[in-house]
């Protein structure tokens, strides 16, 4: 199949198929093309797995956060203060 013939199947431009090879085209147009010859799960390989995010990860492994609150003998030594 020649580049004039995929780009009347596509509904393209001939400069947007040759934009194609360099990997200069718009996504929109890499989906009319690989729409034609029934190619469009092609796509699925640049999709990369679903992991869980770092942050996530931390999020789930950490310890609850605390207020920090003075201890009894320094309150106490703060009341007993002579001022």
């Amino acid at each position: 199949m020649t580049q004039d013939e995929l780009a009347k199947l596509a509904c393209v431009s001939v400069s947007s198929i040759k934009a194609l090879e360099p990997g200069n085209a718009k996504l929109s147009t890499m989906m009319a093309v690989l729409r034609e010859p029934g190619a469009l799960d092609a796509l699925d390989a640049f999709i990369p797995e679903i992991t869980i995010s770092p942050l996530d990860t931390a999020r789930r492994n950490a310890k609850k956060r605390e207020r920090a609150t003075r201890s009894l003998d320094t309150a106490k030594r703060e009341d007993e203060s002579e001022w």
